[in-house]
């Protein structure tokens, strides 16, 4: 039994060591022709593929470019709308004021001054009277 699992061994090695030289060798054995062929497909191939990067940044550009042109019209037109918006609402702003300025001026017209000092004149009286009254209850709780 062993004698056959040594022989089956060895054959194993035999035949991995015979399949490794025939793989080695076997690139060596291309004809020139072959070779010439190899070689210039591989060129052709890669002038294919030089053009064909060269085409395709063609078309980027050109992409590029027209989202680009894109771009700058749409943020002309954006800040023209942001612009007249702003415009619009300074100028409604502008009328409220000046129709409050309005108001106020005919409110100041229509009021008597006189009325205006004696109600100032009550509204300190009352504050001076509040505050004495605090004070003196404070003097009278120590």
């Amino acid at each position: 039994m062993k004698k056959i699992a040594r022989v089956i061994i060895a054959v194993c090695f035999i035949l991995t060591f015979a399949s490794i030289y025939v793989f080695a060798n076997a690139g060596g054995n291309l004809s020139n022709h072959q070779t010439e062929v190899a070689q210039k497909n591989t060129g052709e191939t890669e002038i294919n593929a030089d053009k064909q990067i060269l085409a395709i940044n063609d078309l980027l550009t050109e992409h590029l470019e027209t989202l680009k042109e894109n771009v700058d019209e749409g943020m002309g037109a954006f800040a023209s709308t942001i612009h007249s918006a702003n415009k619009q609402e300074i100028e409604n702003y502008r009328i409220i004021y000046v129709s409050r300025l309005e108001d106020s001026k005919q409110e100041l017209k229509e009021r008597n001054m006189d009325d205006f000092a004696e109600e100032k004149e009550r509204e300190i009286r009352a504050g001076i009277r509040q505050d004495v009254e605090d004070y003196l209850a404070e003097l009278l709780n120590e």
